[in-house]
């Protein structure tokens, strides 16, 4: 999405970034409003990538769904909120060629649900609205917020590609 700080769905926001050149080295100045409702899941985007981005009881955006957690607190709203703004925000352009992804959040506010499916591992979210799909770039640094909030609800993460590599029997 080069040229773009955000899609337009996001300017409902009241978000300011900073942006320098290609990369987003900006930062949030802005108070992010809370959303109404915020859902957050762990998905497995290694096992059977998506046909559709369809979104039903076990699957998200076409991913499926390993646990989910509604976060009811509005500042632990604002915050996952904030983290996953703050990573499009501060990417600095890295991205990787794969997609697997292991963190989804939705977000409702004034009745218009926001999709985001993460792979911080690639430095990439599609995001899905009402307007339609989109890609961004994302940071990693803020990947601990929705981690340890699913591991708070005992929600086990698919396993990284990392550690899948580790795994594999060596020769």
């Amino acid at each position: 999405m080069s040229g773009k700080l955000f899609p337009e769905f996001l300017l409902a926001f009241p978000l300011v970034a900073l942006v320098a050149g290609c990369g987003r080295s900006g930062s949030t100045t802005a108070t992010i409003p809370t959303p109404d409702e915020l859902t957050l899941y762990a998905i497995d985007g290694v096992v059977n990538p998506p046909t559709s981005f369809a979104s039903d009881a076990k699957h998200f955006r076409g991913y499926e769904i390993l646990g989910k957690v509604e976060i009811t607190d509005p500042q632990s709203r604002r915050e996952i909120m904030t983290a996953v703004l703050a990573g499009i925000s501060e990417s600095d352009g890295t991205v990787a060629s794969c997609f697997w992804p292991r963190h989804g959040v939705r977000v409702v506010t004034d009745g218009k649900a926001v999709d985001y499916v993460i792979c911080y591992e690639c430095l990439q979210a599609y995001i899905f609205s009402e307007g339609g799909q989109t890609w961004e770039r994302t940071a990693s640094a803020h990947q601990a917020i929705l981690t340890d909030r699913l591991t708070a609800a005992g929600i086990k993460l698919a396993p990284s590609v990392e550690e899948k590599i580790k795994k594999l029997p060596k020769n």
